[in-house]
């Protein structure tokens, strides 16, 4: 019985990172896209669990495979001088040593105090 040489051990070892590597980045692009498009709509990630939350208002961070959805609840006035809050998620990418990078994607938008208390967001 012979041992296999080094270009047999490279390439067994290669059969296995590939796929598996491409099978992770396919997730977590699923994943993301998915958690997403939820906190946007106002609800909980599916594929993410709650890593952070701070007291100002809601602002608190999700944490998915690769991923980082903060969903931002911030006190602002609008150019008329209307009270009221920057609302809406902010994806980021994590563990850029492993996957690709992707670019930052928000959807802040102003929401009324009264929008906010009522439940009664804009859906963008």
């Amino acid at each position: 019985m012979t041992k296999p040489g080094k270009n047999g051990i490279i390439k067994r070892i290669a059969l296995w990172t590939v796929p598996i590597y491409a099978v992770l980045f396919s997730l977590r692009l699923v994943f993301s896209s998915i958690d997403y498009a939820r906190v946007d709509g106002g609800d909980e990630p599916l594929f993410a669990i709650q890593t952070w939350a701070t007291l100002d208002g809601g602002t608190g961070g999700f944490s998915g495979l690769g991923y980082e959805i903060i969903q931002q609840t911030r006190i602002h006035f609008d150019d008329k001088g209307n009270e009221g809050y920057m609302y809406g998620p902010i994806l980021t990418s994590r563990w850029n040593f492993l996957f690709f990078p992707f670019a930052e994607k928000q959807n802040l938008r102003f929401v009324t105090t009264e929008q906010l208390l009522s439940g009664n967001l804009p859906r963008n």
